[in-house]
């Protein structure tokens, strides 16, 4: 049985994507062109249009038309990975913007979580992530000033887990991540350049040192359509 129109036209358009033949970026024909090409209907050749922006190959853009999407970012589930190792590791540049760099007292939650004492304090880092310069994350990190006493803000800005990992004489150990789906707000969707009530991923992510000590919490705000967690399950049976 062969498959059917919509699906042979998925597979060429992917095709030509995964060959670089349709680059990043790149406007496609209108519809009544490609479905001249593929000699199909204009609407069989927008079942697979349709379907290819929901598998993220293609980007609509309102009074603009249809474009092959750019990559986007991908975090393993599994470990921990500065974001700055992450973006590199996709070919990409990464930068950062801090928006806020505060020292305070914990609330409740970072007390519990980071195993803190009522007199201990923290720094509170508010950042804005790019990977080649288009925002992927806004994120708030708490991290204990034991971890980090006596670094420059420059430092532990720019590379906490080098920071860390420095002061404390550990290596960075395990994470334990919780993966949310939100709408941005007015103050988000300014940080990362997109319409009010984008559809975004929030994570919650506390990080430990090989010793089993936390050193972080993160709440962290993602492009949806730049950035995307995968899971790698292995059985076991």
């Amino acid at each position: 049985m062969t498959d059917p129109a919509y699906i042979a036209i998925y597979n060429d358009i992917r095709k030509k994507i995964e060959t670089n033949s349709w680059q990043v970026g790149q406007k496609l024909p209108s519809e009544r062109e490609l479905a001249k090409v593929y000699n199909v209907s204009r609407m069989t050749l927008r079942q697979a249009i349709q379907f290819l922006v929901r598998n993220g190959l293609l980007i609509r853009r309102v009074g603009a038309g249809t474009f092959v999407a750019s990559k986007k970012i991908q975090e393993k589930m599994e470990g921990v990975t500065g974001f700055s190792e992450l973006i590199r590791a996709q070919g990409k540049v990464p930068s950062l913007k801090t928006v806020s760099f505060v020292e305070g007292i914990p609330n409740d939650t970072e007390k519990q979580i980071l195993n803190l004492s009522a007199k201990e304090k923290i720094v509170r880092i508010e950042r804005i992530r790019f990977g080649d310069k288009s925002p992927i994350c806004f994120e708030i990190a708490a991290v204990p000033m034991s971890f980090i006493d006596g670094s420059k803000k420059e430092e532990v800005t720019n590379s906490l887990y080098s920071t860390i990992k420095k002061n404390s004489g550990c290596q960075i150990g395990r994470a334990e991540q919780t993966v949310t789906a939100v709408l941005s707000n007015e103050k988000i969707s300014r940080y990362l350049e997109i319409p009010r009530a984008s559809a975004i991923l929030k994570l919650q992510q506390v990080s430990y040192l090989d010793d089993d000590r936390p050193f972080e919490l993160v709440i962290a705000q993602y492009v949806g359509d730049r950035f995307e967690f995968y899971l790698e399950r292995r059985n076991t049976f």
